[in-house]
């Protein structure tokens, strides 16, 4: 079965991927070249990892398939109300109260980010 995550299409890396959080790929365990699911609202599309240019990204392959609404619902709950956008949020509070990233790191394992 395939990973399936949240990508923004307005989020582009420098050679044309998506951007994904390394937050993200972490906690996922997701690996360059793993074929996963990646929606956005009512669309979503097969697509694979990619690293370039120290970033994480998606390549799409496949063409737009649609999304139901309960499914939709579901991504909504799980990823912007869900752990991983939990997390994302709490990195950057600490990266704006310019905690060292020693500290950072202390703070992660406390809390069980990688």
């Amino acid at each position: 079965m395939m990973k399936s995550l949240f990508a923004d299409t307005n989020a582009v890396n420098e050679d044309g991927s998506l951007f994904v959080s390394e937050l993200i790929v972490n906690n996922m365990n997701l690996k360059v070249g793993e074929r996963v699911i990646i929606y956005q609202d009512e669309d979503s599309w097969d697509a694979e990892i990619v690293y370039s240019g120290g970033k994480w990204g998606v390549k799409l392959i496949s063409d737009t398939k649609e999304v139901s609404k309960e499914r939709q619902e579901g991504h909504r709950e799980g990823f912007w109300e869900g752990y991983y956008a939990q997390s994302i949020n709490i990195l950057r509070v600490l990266m704006n109260l310019h905690y060292s990233s020693d500290e950072i790191e202390i703070i992660k394992l406390k809390l069980g980010i990688k």
